[in-house]
């Protein structure tokens, strides 16, 4: 019997799309270019479902064979840390070099690198872009290991379609009529606005690896991705409630969900694995590391300069730089020190 895969290479190519995806409408918004929401705003939730999918078919073995949920919660902070730690020292050396560190940075600082913020409003506490995310990121490893242990029950499906009803309803209360995505921040980027989107990605990966000799023929789950990637692409709001909400928010939130489950039934070879493989461990550190090389480009007078004349190819230069910066911080820095951090915990 074939043996199901402890690192699905497809999620992997899909993770670096969508970090590159959240990249792009960073620069694009940054430059006044456009405002492609639906990459900045499902491009993270996607990572929630992937991050469900693959830590399904990384540990449910280990699980099942007793493993410890505090190494495992050690061995997922190791993970993280590095780098995001790394951000914040950065955040508030910059901060303390303009005159601009108080108090109330240094308290999230230290949040931030504990991760305590998770439960602090991460919208509000995180001092890194994008790092709201990993405050629920971290709150969804803490649910990880009942969640994987309710997926090996019959009604798993529907208490996962249940939790994205739910989450559609919530963000729909909290969002409807809403004119200023910002005031309603805080309120909306909170685990339950995206608790169905994990819970979905926890079934993907049990679905694998039940069904690893009667998946999906390949080609069909390629045009289903596409089908579904679609209004990801293109069905952009007037705003980023516009997006959210509505009919246009629950299609585009059902098609993430349907995306990343068609990309899971595809087997990537040759030198596709190797991009996917490249891509995926990347994906972090592009989705961190891009609004410092962005800060960094811009704040230089001849980059900056440029900026304003040739945005596109700023933005692309930028974009560029940041793939190699994270190649490079990935490669050099980041697996070394996650590689003593695991060895550390055992």
């Amino acid at each position: 019997m074939e043996t199901p895969p402890k690192r699905l290479l497809s999620i992997d190519l899909l993770r670096g799309v969508c970090a590159l995806g959240v990249a792009i409408y960073h620069l694009a918004s940054w430059l006044d270019l456009a405002h492609l929401y639906n990459l900045g705003l499902y491009g993270v939730y996607a990572f929630f479902v992937i991050s469900g999918a693959s830590m399904t078919l990384a540990y449910d073995g280990r699980f099942a064979r007793g493993y410890s949920i505090p190494k495992f919660l050690a061995l997922r902070y190791a993970r993280l840390a590095p780098l995001y730690v790394a951000i914040c020292v950065y955040v508030v050396l910059v901060a303390l070099v303009t005159g601009q560190l108080d108090h109330e940075l240094l308290g999230k600082a230290a949040l931030n690198v504990t991760f305590l913020f998770a439960f602090a409003n991460p919208g509000d506490t995180s001092i890194v872009v994008g790092g709201w995310s990993l405050g629920i990121e971290f709150v969804f490893y803490l649910l990880f290991p009942l969640l994987i242990a309710l997926s090996r029950q019959r009604w798993y499906p529907a208490l996962a379609a249940g939790l994205v009803v739910l989450q559609i309803v919530f963000v729909n209360l909290l969002l409807s009529g809403s004119t200023d995505f910002v005031e309603s921040w805080s309120r909306y980027t909170q685990f339950g606005s995206f608790a169905g989107y994990f819970a979905v990605g926890v079934w993907i990966g049990r679905r694998r690896l039940a069904t690893a000799n009667r998946r999906v023929h390949e080609r069909v789950a390629a045009g289903v991705a596409i089908l579904a990637a679609t209004p990801l692409l293109f069905a952009h709001g007037a705003s980023s409630v516009d997006s959210l909400t509505g009919l246009r928010g629950t299609l585009i939130a059902v098609c993430t969900l349907l995306l990343v489950a068609s990309v899971a039934e595809i087997d990537l070879r040759g030198g596709a694995a190797r991009a996917a493989e490249v891509l995926g461990d990347v994906s972090y550190p592009v989705y961190l590391l891009h609004p410092v090389v962005f800060a960094l480009m811009r704040s230089r007078r001849v980059l900056g300069g440029f900026a304003d004349v040739h945005p596109i190819m700023f933005a692309a230069v930028v974009l560029a730089t940041s793939l190699a910066v994270a190649v490079v911080v990935h490669r050099r820095i980041e697996t070394p020190l996650v590689q003593r951090l695991r060895a550390a915990v055992g």
